[in-house]
């Protein structure tokens, strides 16, 4: 639907947002964005309470209305009551599961490693004292390419088949796997099954697995650049190679992903005014409810599948039979062109035996036999017996 910016400004003006939105089947946010967009002031918080006290309020004007353009508004179905009704229960349903989990505590110090947390542990561990290493000589060190391999934009990663997908910055390392320990231990005790497993286009990675569902998960720190203030001298050969002008900062948020292998649905939680770890029974809850849904749209894509392996079947004997009957239709117009040439061969022999008794009082062999002849073969090559022959009983 499209409307001009005067037609929308007179819209937001007549009715709530939150109103229009559930008309229009946005959010109420949504619909904001669609309006600061285009420039196109928005009643204030407060304003429709106080015109159904019966206030008088003046509204701003539109800014630029010589600048009348036209605003797209997506084609969106209604939101309609049952459907918020839904949606809710549904979120109800999700934050009862999420309480039932309870608090998960992610300690400083883990007691008894998963058997992946130590090899993560063990390889940031030994990859640190490289890196180290490295800075400090003055030289390019022999192992500098399976260092630049395991450094990302500023982060540490592991690219052994029995390591966490996770990319840190060394200071947030123990913080990550300690996370990541909970995570699977939590899911272990729920009856997922973690394991390394092998994919020949993606390699390896550990994935949780629950019903043959595959579910995957990855911690990583996000990154800035900054303009390097070092200059090339006071870098160390390690450092040269990894950086030019610009250097990879970590900015010491994490994320935590989790979604399905197969069909890529999932969620992300960042660090903001609550830490991942306090998320750790909504992640959980997540992992638990992926599996049926997963599993789900597995099935709805196989039936799918069949429906259209159904319909080109159905498309393909249509147009079989079309060729069929056209290729039937093909022949008889050809048998028709030959019927019609032997109606016109025999008119023809006809007109030539008149012509020829009219110059001589009877037939000669030689006349005999070539028009015996002609009329011999033209029977033969004549469809319609042929026809006639194929259309009757057998």
């Amino acid at each position: 639907m499209y409307l001009s910016r005067s037609q929308l400004y007179d819209l937001v003006w007549s009715k709530p947002i939150t109103t229009l939105a559930k008309e229009y089947g946005f959010s109420d946010v949504g619909f904001s964005k669609i309006c600061r967009r285009h420039n196109i002031p928005l009643p204030p918080r407060g304003y429709w309470a106080r015109v159904g006290a019966g206030l008088k309020i003046s509204k701003p004007e539109l800014p630029h209305p010589h600048r009348d353009d036209s605003v797209y508004i997506p084609p969106r179905t209604a939101i309609t009551d049952d459907e918020i009704l839904r949606k809710k229960r549904q979120l109800d349903k999700v934050k009862s599961e999420i309480e039932q989990i309870g608090n998960i505590t992610v300690p400083d110090q883990i007691s008894s490693p998963h058997k992946f947390t130590k090899n993560t542990r063990l390889y940031f561990e030994k990859l640190i004292k490289k890196i180290e290493t490295a800075k400090k000589s003055k030289s390019i060190p022999n192992n500098y390419l399976s260092i630049i391999n395991s450094v990302y934009r500023g982060r540490l990663v592991c690219h052994e088949s029995n390591c966490f997908d996770a990319s840190v910055s060394e200071a947030l390392v123990n913080r990550a796997i300690n996370f990541l320990d909970v995570l699977v231990n939590e899911l272990e005790s729920r009856g997922f099954k973690i394991k390394s497993v092998h994919d020949e286009k993606a390699g390896d990675y550990v994935v949780a697995i629950k019903s043959d569902e595959y579910i995957s998960f990855k911690i990583s720190e996000g990154y800035k650049y900054e303009v390097l203030k070092k200059a090339p001298k006071e870098m160390s050969e390690l450092e040269r190679l990894l950086y030019s002008d610009k250097k990879p900062i970590p900015t010491g948020i994490l994320t935590f992903s989790v979604y399905a292998r197969e069909t890529k649905i999932g969620k992300n939680w960042t660090d903001g005014k609550r830490l991942i770890e306090t998320e750790l029974p909504a992640i959980i809850n997540e992992f638990i409810n992926l599996v049926p849904r997963q599993k789900q749209l597995r099935i709805d894509a196989e039936i799918r599948a069949e429906q259209r392996k159904e319909e080109a079947r159905l498309l393909n004997e249509r147009e079989s039979k079309r060729y069929f009957d056209k290729s039937i239709y093909d022949e008889a117009m050809k048998e028709a062109q030959i019927f019609k040439a032997h109606q016109e061969l025999e008119a023809y022999l006809n007109h030539l035996g008149e012509l020829f008794l009219a110059k001589n009082d009877s037939f000669t062999e030689q006349a005999i036999a070539w028009f015996s002849t002609v009329r011999k073969v033209a029977l033969v090559q004549n469809p319609v017996d042929r026809r006639l022959e194929w259309l009757g009983p057998h």
